[in-house]
């Protein structure tokens, strides 16, 4: 245990010298400064008093309505932002680690193999867990101290952000181990974000206008339910922050899934590879 805990120490402290991570935190920063200038304003400030509970509105259904609109769109944008920082502060992680020199160094120590992955993976994602609980952390103080109102929903949308990264940080790890190349991983993950995931979410409106067949639209169907269902896991952020009751818990498990599979074949293929 006491190894583990060194290896994420040292992998965090790696992650704080990159460029990513610090334009990450000032990015972040920014954004809570912009929102606090905008929550705590004039303008937002009188809006929240004239929506402030009334006799004909005693439960303050209008200020929770306003407070959930503005928490969604919040949570929206960093969902996708928060993806796109966390591939990239993770990508060479693992590619790093097996450059000639460095893996050698590593495998001197007295750690298995097994050990020495997944306390970089762990390092990577403490990483990634610090900087979006420091938005989350930071924009549901500013958006509650604003308003008055302190929810829950906003802060519970961190578990599907968290779990989807988990099933793409699966395949992040297994390419950067057969690539060695961290642009390999990255470009994979992106088209899964941005480009299948959408498709494949719309797939009723978009893809079975152009496809009739029976076949193809299973073949669809199955692809669908076999990839990371990233584009589900957004909508599903959407509705826990709206309060609205989630039933599609199956996003969940795909991404569950996708990271124990790959986890287990990164640790399978890295204890094999030869360096």
């Amino acid at each position: 245990m006491i190894k583990i805990y060194a290896l994420i120490r040292e992998t965090f402290l790696e992650a704080l010298s990159k460029k990513v991570f610090i334009v990450f935190a000032i990015i972040s920063t920014i954004g809570l400064v912009i929102l606090a200038a905008y929550c705590f304003s004039s303008g937002f400030q009188e809006q929240i008093q004239n929506l402030q509970p009334t006799p004909d509105d005693p439960l303050g259904v209008a200020l929770r309505e306003k407070l959930r609109s503005l928490q969604s769109g919040i949570s929206f944008a960093f969902f996708n932002a928060a993806l796109i920082l966390a591939i990239i502060i993770t990508s060479d992680m693992v590619p790093n680690m097996m450059t000639k020199g460095v893996i050698d160094l590593l495998l001197s120590k007295p750690l298995s193999r097994v050990t020495l992955l997944f306390g970089k993976v762990l390092g990577g994602f403490a990483v990634v867990l610090v900087l979006t609980l420091y938005f989350m952390l930071g924009s549901w103080s500013i958006i509650s101290i604003a308003t008055g109102v302190w929810t829950t929903g906003y802060m519970l949308s961190l578990v599907p952000l968290i779990a989807t990264f988990l099933g793409l940080y699966g395949v992040l790890v297994y390419v950067g181990i057969q690539s060695r190349s961290s642009v390999s991983g990255m470009v994979i993950c992106f088209l899964i974000v941005y480009t299948a995931s959408p498709l494949l979410f719309s797939r009723e409106e978009l893809m079975f206008q152009a496809v009739t067949s029976d076949f193809w639209r299973s073949m669809i169907t199955l692809v669908y339910h076999t990839t990371p269902q990233v584009a589900d896991m957004a909508q599903i952020t959407s509705n826990i922050v709206q309060e609205k009751t989630v039933t599609n818990t199956v996003p969940y498990y795909n991404s569950l899934a996708y990271a124990l599979v790959f986890f287990g074949l990164s640790a399978f293929s890295f204890s094999r590879k030869e360096f």
